[in-house]
């Protein structure tokens, strides 16, 4: 029996764009409406959506051509990826698919007439399918011509150059992998089995150990049966590196799936996964821990680490979970990630436009830190709709290079220790009022500068002599919103001042507050009142 393999996704409600948690995914045979059975690793499944609304990669039977997923009201349409895929492939550029399979050079004057046809019944120059158009251009085309295209299908997904190979403790390096009753034992085998091509291998059931680096060619899928400790663990044993790619070449598409990655420790100069020039990587579903540093991104070519992307993970227990370097990578993108028990959960120096959302930050010494040697090297970088929960301190931002962070719409749980922040036009976008949730520890920033106070401050601490702190117009907050000011700076001859943007304070313009002296400041809807 084959399968055909479909790619995970997120599901969501069509009229609020919500998450569909914990909800059971249905299958249905788009063209006889009859059920369909899912399947893992050749073993049925039943699906449910996760935390975050998310499903994983599964399989259906090679017999049915198109599926429907039905979650509640939510009904989803698609085909079967591998056939659209290599169906856009081998519209486009079906000599060169032919050239890959030796097998179908044979037929290739029966096929290419048939697409010309497809071509022809679109308006289209040879050539010019679309990915988009593909399914239409199926739907359309005659039964003969459609039997014809699925020729072509089968030998580009069959080709060497896309092999799938299984890995299982029982299993021998001797074997092919081509199946589960032929397996691989060990990673090491199934990716030197791959000769450096693209391809899948799925882990068993297991603990597979791992004592010296791994290389990662670009395409290379590990996907794995579930990411608890006893489902498809990963242990490395060895120093320095585990999963890497090639750094100093470009390489793109490594992909990680419901496996966990177990180090020997944090205090280890090891490394989990080396993101060095990677591209469009992508983690779904993946527990990292016990390493020095869980992640590590970084470019030594011009814009070669890019976009990688990581959902639904776990990152627990490293000394760095994921760390940045000033040849760092841009763009990357994270949702629904925990980072646990972390010394520092996110280092980033030199680095732009990285995204964090829904992430959890709990229990680590800094949540994230950023830094850059140069202004402009670390901007733009967001945090929305995190949680920070008993981290020593949720951020550190050290130094006027770091532009335009923001933080949009921070959780604050239990203590939240001191925030530092000594960059330029940090975004703090929170609640208003931001009021501490019992137990808490209340949003406190130095600054070395001037500094205008909002929705995200409550007490600010200002370091330099003669800077100002502003206060917001006393009419665009609520009333009884306060604020406390604090002069910790070195002089004892010039104070700090305190102003607001509208408004008066005790009826003055501004407030002076000599060295170690603090002011709370509450508005009344239109001026601010010293309490």
């Amino acid at each position: 029996m084959g399968f055909q393999h479909y790619d995970g996704g997120v599901i969501a409600d069509q009229a609020t764009g919500r998450p569909l948690m914990s909800q059971t995914v249905e299958i249905f045979d788009e063209e006889t409406d009859a059920p369909i059975q899912a399947y893992r690793e050749g073993q049925p499944v039943r699906l449910v959506t996760g935390a975050h609304g998310l499903i994983g990669q599964f399989q259906t039977e090679d017999s049915t051509r198109r599926v429907r997923m039905e979650v509640g009201p939510v009904r989803l349409r698609q085909w079967s990826q591998e056939m659209v895929d290599a169906a856009a492939d081998a519209s486009g550029s079906i000599s060169a698919a032919l050239e890959q399979v030796e097998v179908a050079r044979s037929e290739a004057a029966a096929i290419v007439p048939r697409m010309e046809q497809i071509e022809a019944m679109a308006g289209l120059a040879p050539g010019e399918v679309t990915d988009a158009q593909t399914a239409n251009l199926i739907t359309r085309a005659d039964t003969s011509t459609r039997d014809a295209l699925n020729a072509a299908t089968v030998q580009v997904v069959n080709s060497p150059a896309e092999q799938m190979l299984y890995v299982t403790p029982r299993g021998k390096d001797t074997n092919d992998g081509l199946t589960l009753s032929t397996a691989k034992q060990t990673l090491a085998g199934a990716v030197q089995a791959l000769g450096g091509k693209p391809g899948v291998i799925h882990l068993g059931v297991g603990t597979f150990p791992v004592t010296g680096t791994i290389p990662l060619p670009s395409g290379t899928l590990i996907q794995g049966v579930g990411r608890n400790i006893g489902a498809s663990l990963i242990n490395f044993t060895g120093t320095g590196v585990m999963f890497r790619a090639n750094p100093g070449t470009r390489s793109y598409n490594q992909k990680f799936q419901d496996v966990l990655l177990n180090g020997p420790g944090k205090t280890s100069a090891t490394t989990a996964l080396d993101l060095a020039d990677v591209s469009q990587a992508r983690l779904d579903g993946v527990t990292i821990g016990s390493f020095g540093t869980g992640i590590h991104h970084r470019s030594q070519v011009l814009g070669g680490a890019v976009y990688n992307t990581v959902t639904d993970a776990l990152i627990n227990s490293c000394g760095t979970g994921v760390r940045f370097d000033k040849d760092g990578s841009n763009g990357s993108r994270w949702f629904g990630v925990k980072f646990g028990a972390c010394d520092i959960a996110v280092d980033i120096m030199d680095s732009n436009q990285n995204n964090w959302l829904a992430c959890q930050f709990e229990l680590n010494g800094t949540a994230f830190r950023i830094d850059a040697t140069l202004a402009g090297l670390s901007d733009n970088n967001s945090f929305a709709y995190c949680r920070f929960e008993r981290n020593t301190a949720p951020w550190h931002i050290g130094s006027a290079n770091v532009r335009d962070t923001v933080i949009d719409r921070p959780a604050f749980f239990g203590p939240l220790g001191t925030p530092v922040d000594l960059g330029q036009r940090t975004q703090i976008n929170a609640s208003a009022p931001l009021l501490p949730p019992p137990g808490s520890q209340r949003v406190t920033l130095t600054r070395n500068g001037d500094f205008t106070l909002g929705n995200g401050e409550e007490i600010v601490l200002m370091n330099a002599s003669g800077t100002t702190a502003t206060l917001p117009a006393a009419t665009t907050v609520k009333p009884g919103r306060t604020y406390t000011v604090k002069n910790i700076s070195p002089s004892t001859t010039t104070p700090v001042h305190v102003a607001t943007d509208g408004g008066t304070i005790d009826g003055s313009a501004s407030v002076d507050l000599a060295r170690w002296q603090s002011g709370v400041y509450m508005s009344d809807g239109t001026n601010w009142l010293t309490i």
